[in-house]
Protein backbone atom coordinates (compact mmCIF):
# COMPACT_ATOMS: atom_id res chain seq x y z
CA UNK A 1 0.00 0.00 0.00
CA UNK A 2 1.52 3.88 -1.03
CA UNK A 3 0.94 6.64 1.77
CA UNK A 4 0.62 9.37 0.13
CA UNK A 5 1.37 13.03 1.49
CA UNK A 6 -1.15 14.86 3.61
CA UNK A 7 -1.30 18.26 1.92
CA UNK A 8 -3.22 22.08 1.78
CA UNK A 9 -3.96 23.22 -1.31
CA UNK A 10 -4.82 26.68 -2.30
CA UNK A 11 -5.86 28.42 -5.50
CA UNK A 12 -5.47 32.01 -5.97
CA UNK A 13 -4.71 34.16 -8.80
CA UNK A 14 -1.08 33.80 -7.99
CA UNK A 15 -1.34 30.17 -8.07
CA UNK A 16 -1.42 27.03 -6.31
CA UNK A 17 -0.08 27.14 -3.11
CA UNK A 18 1.00 23.41 -2.16
CA UNK A 19 1.16 23.76 2.10
CA UNK A 20 1.71 20.40 4.56
CA UNK A 21 -0.56 19.49 6.74
CA UNK A 22 -0.34 19.34 10.45
CA UNK A 23 -1.28 15.84 10.20
CA UNK A 24 1.14 14.39 7.35
CA UNK A 25 3.19 11.49 8.10
CA UNK A 26 4.86 11.73 4.42
CA UNK A 27 7.85 13.98 4.71
CA UNK A 28 9.96 15.68 1.93
CA UNK A 29 7.88 13.70 -0.94
CA UNK A 30 5.71 16.69 -1.62
CA UNK A 31 7.12 19.84 -4.25
CA UNK A 32 6.06 22.41 -1.25
CA UNK A 33 5.64 26.23 -2.16
CA UNK A 34 3.81 28.38 -4.91
CA UNK A 35 2.99 27.10 -8.10
CA UNK A 36 2.82 30.22 -10.00
CA UNK A 37 -0.44 30.65 -11.94
CA UNK A 38 1.53 31.45 -15.60
CA UNK A 39 3.16 28.73 -15.17
CA UNK A 40 0.31 26.29 -15.01
CA UNK A 41 -1.12 25.45 -18.29
CA UNK A 42 -3.78 22.80 -17.91
CA UNK A 43 -5.74 21.59 -14.79
CA UNK A 44 -8.79 19.48 -14.60
CA UNK A 45 -10.69 16.53 -12.86
CA UNK A 46 -9.81 13.36 -14.25
CA UNK A 47 -13.08 12.26 -16.37
CA UNK A 48 -12.33 8.23 -14.73
CA UNK A 49 -11.35 8.66 -11.10
CA UNK A 50 -13.47 11.67 -9.90
CA UNK A 51 -11.33 11.98 -7.21
CA UNK A 52 -8.30 12.81 -8.84
CA UNK A 53 -7.40 16.52 -9.98
CA UNK A 54 -4.56 17.03 -12.29
CA UNK A 55 -2.45 19.87 -13.76
CA UNK A 56 0.68 20.29 -15.91
CA UNK A 57 3.07 22.88 -14.72
CA UNK A 58 5.85 24.19 -17.01
CA UNK A 59 9.12 24.52 -14.91
CA UNK A 60 11.43 25.77 -17.78
CA UNK A 61 10.35 28.56 -20.44
CA UNK A 62 13.66 29.30 -22.01
CA UNK A 63 13.36 31.31 -25.11
CA UNK A 64 16.98 31.36 -25.51
CA UNK A 65 16.87 27.36 -25.70
CA UNK A 66 13.88 27.04 -26.82
CA UNK A 67 13.24 23.77 -24.56
CA UNK A 68 10.15 23.37 -22.16
CA UNK A 69 10.09 21.25 -19.02
CA UNK A 70 6.49 20.43 -17.71
CA UNK A 71 5.31 18.30 -14.20
CA UNK A 72 2.53 16.91 -13.94
CA UNK A 73 1.08 16.73 -10.49
CA UNK A 74 -2.32 14.55 -9.67
CA UNK A 75 -4.03 14.94 -6.44
CA UNK A 76 -5.88 12.33 -4.80
CA UNK A 77 -8.63 14.52 -3.27
CA UNK A 78 -10.86 13.23 -0.30
CA UNK A 79 -13.88 13.42 -2.72
CA UNK A 80 -15.16 13.67 -6.33
CA UNK A 81 -16.61 16.60 -4.69
CA UNK A 82 -13.54 18.25 -3.88
CA UNK A 83 -11.87 17.17 -6.90
CA UNK A 84 -14.13 19.15 -8.83
CA UNK A 85 -14.01 22.54 -6.23
CA UNK A 86 -10.06 22.44 -6.91
CA UNK A 87 -10.66 22.61 -11.29
CA UNK A 88 -13.80 25.43 -10.75
CA UNK A 89 -11.13 26.92 -8.31
CA UNK A 90 -8.40 27.14 -10.75
CA UNK A 91 -10.70 28.09 -13.38
CA UNK A 92 -12.08 30.85 -11.13
CA UNK A 93 -7.98 31.74 -10.63
CA UNK A 94 -7.53 31.85 -14.04
CA UNK A 95 -10.39 34.03 -15.02
CA UNK A 96 -9.18 36.85 -12.25
CA UNK A 97 -5.80 36.47 -13.32
CA UNK A 98 -6.80 36.85 -17.10
CA UNK A 99 -8.49 39.92 -16.05
CA UNK A 100 -5.74 41.22 -14.39
CA UNK A 101 -3.46 40.80 -17.58
CA UNK A 102 -6.31 42.18 -20.17
CA UNK A 103 -6.28 45.53 -17.75
CA UNK A 104 -2.67 46.03 -18.06
CA UNK A 105 -2.53 45.65 -22.28
CA UNK A 106 -0.86 42.03 -22.15
CA UNK A 107 -2.30 39.33 -23.87
CA UNK A 108 -3.32 35.79 -22.58
CA UNK A 109 -4.61 32.52 -23.83
CA UNK A 110 -5.97 30.77 -20.95
CA UNK A 111 -8.83 28.58 -21.81
CA UNK A 112 -10.05 26.55 -18.80
CA UNK A 113 -11.91 22.83 -19.59
CA UNK A 114 -15.00 23.41 -16.82
CA UNK A 115 -17.36 20.49 -18.06
CA UNK A 116 -17.99 17.83 -15.63
CA UNK A 117 -16.34 14.20 -16.36
CA UNK A 118 -19.34 12.19 -17.48
CA UNK A 119 -19.83 15.29 -20.16
CA UNK A 120 -16.16 14.91 -20.79
CA UNK A 121 -15.89 10.90 -21.20
CA UNK A 122 -19.41 10.88 -23.46
CA UNK A 123 -17.43 13.10 -25.86
CA UNK A 124 -14.55 11.20 -25.87
CA UNK A 125 -16.43 7.93 -26.53
CA UNK A 126 -18.20 9.46 -29.45
CA UNK A 127 -14.48 10.41 -30.99
CA UNK A 128 -13.57 7.30 -30.98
Amino acid sequence: QIQLPLLYVVMSPKGIDLREHKRNKIKDSAPLGMMPIDFISYGVQDIKFWRVFTCIVVQNMSSQSRTRTAVCHAFLCDSAHNGRKMALSLGAAFGIYSKKLEASGRENNFRVELRPPDELADEIELDV
